[in-house]
């Protein structure tokens, strides 16, 4: 599955970014995706709310955000 990027970045949780991107392979593979590209990004709470308020007008901490490009 050389057509897709998976691109971790998980700096900011201090944790091993390898697991995530077999993952993100893992689960592109099941879908059948052959080309494309995942990114992951893990945030501290006071970053995720910003970029919930700021680009979906929600002011408050969540779990997850997934933007389409």
């Amino acid at each position: 599955m050389t057509g897709i990027r998976v691109i971790v970045n998980a700096e900011a949780a201090e944790v091993d970014p390898e697991p995530l991107h077999r993952a993100a392979l893992h689960v592109a593979s099941a879908e059948g995706r052959e080309a494309g590209e995942i990114s992951v990004t893990l945030l501290a709470d006071d970053d995720i709310r910003t970029l919930n308020r700021e680009y979906l007008e929600r002011d408050y901490v969540t779990d997850v955000i997934a933007f389409s490009l």
